[in-house]
């Protein structure tokens, strides 16, 4: 699958995505990705007992490994109102045939 010019693979069963749309002010969408970012972190130490680390605040890696990646953007309602769009994924697992690379 192809999003925003970047191949996108994902084997059933191997991740987790989800996509939240939120209406917010201006200045709350600036703090949004980097918000989400240590949410997801924190998410991920609570149900793993790994903290991933942050690389610029849209990816989370454990070791040199990238085990998530969020996406925000803004758009537009129906109605004409800013609303942020976020988006996140979560590697769960690879199938054993498929090598690891960073870029993951």
């Amino acid at each position: 699958m192809l999003v925003w010019g970047h191949q996108f693979d994902s084997p059933a069963g191997t991740g987790m995505y989800c996509t939240y749309v939120l209406s917010a002010t201006p200045e709350q969408m600036m703090l949004l990705m980097p918000a989400a970012g240590v949410a997801a972190s924190r998410a991920c130490a609570i149900v793993s007992g790994t903290t991933p680390r942050l690389k610029w605040v849209n990816d989370l890696l454990v070791g040199r490994n990238k085990i998530s990646g969020i996406l925000a953007w803004i758009r537009q309602d129906r109605a004409g109102h800013p609303v942020a769009v976020l988006g996140w994924g979560l590697n769960l697992a690879l199938p054993a045939n498929r090598p690891l690379v960073a870029n993951q």
